[in-house]
């Protein structure tokens, strides 16, 4: 906000800083749009939900995918062990009725003899181990109504 005419108009008057200040205010409320403009993106308007199913071992989780380029839905299915999911539960069981991906991830990677830092845990190439014995156990529990899962790492015991 320009507070130096605002102060500058003040003392010229009171009707000189009532038009300066609606002014200034005018502006900034124009300003403030501008900055928190929302721009509508050409992107597909699916919810993003699993299906989960299972077997006698596993989950098997299936995803609908868009293509950026091409725009055509693909469908996923990943099998997830249920012991990755029973693990993963009693950890966060253990753990407390709140728990981080920080606080989880040392206990998975302990658990799984892996040879990765917490760091590198959902990058790169160790994405399919992230979503088998993190991102899909998680998203199985909360289908099962166990925990919310708030999808930026916050587990909670329901």
């Amino acid at each position: 906000m320009n507070y130096k005419i605002i102060k500058q108009s003040y003392e010229n008057g009171a009707e000189e800083f009532g038009r300066q200040a609606v002014g200034v205010l005018l502006e900034e409320i124009e300003r403030y749009q501008r900055a928190n403009q929302v721009v509508e993106l050409d992107s597909w308007k699916g919810t993003g939900n699993l299906e989960i199913g299972h077997d006698n071992m596993n989950y098997i989780v299936t995803e609908h995918r868009k293509e950026k380029e091409t725009g055509e839905i693909k469908i996923i299915t990943t099998e997830v062990p249920k012991i990755n999911v029973d693990f993963l539960w009693e950890l966060v069981k253990q753990l407390g009725p709140e728990v981080t991906y920080r606080q989880l991830v040392p206990h998975l990677i302990k658990h799984y003899n892996l040879t990765y830092s917490i760091d590198a845990f959902n990058g790169g190439h160790n994405r399919k181990t992230y979503f088998k014995t993190y991102q899909f156990p998680a998203r199985i529990l909360e289908h099962m109504s166990k925990i919310k899962y708030d999808g930026r790492g916050k587990l909670t015991i329901r």
